[in-house]
C-alpha cells in the first residue's frame, strides 16, 4: 500500500502521461487500488 504522498506521485504521472486532470472528487482508493482501476479511470476521464 502507498502513502498520500505516493498516491499524488501517481496522480501527477497519470496527469502528465495522458494529458488528463484528476479533480479532488476522483482521488477515491477505488480509483487507485490496481492497475485496472486507474486505467479505468484514465479512460473515463479521457472519454469526457
Amino acid at each position: 500500500m502507498i502513502d498520500s504522498l505516493g498516491v499524488m506521485e501517481v496522480v501527477e504521472f497519470v496527469e502528465e502521461a495522458y494529458a488528463i486532470s484528476i479533480d479532488e472528487q476522483d482521488l477515491l482508493a477505488d480509483n487507485f487500488r490496481s492497475l485496472d482501476a486507474i486505467s479505468s479511470l484514465v479512460d473515463r476521464k479521457r472519454a469526457g
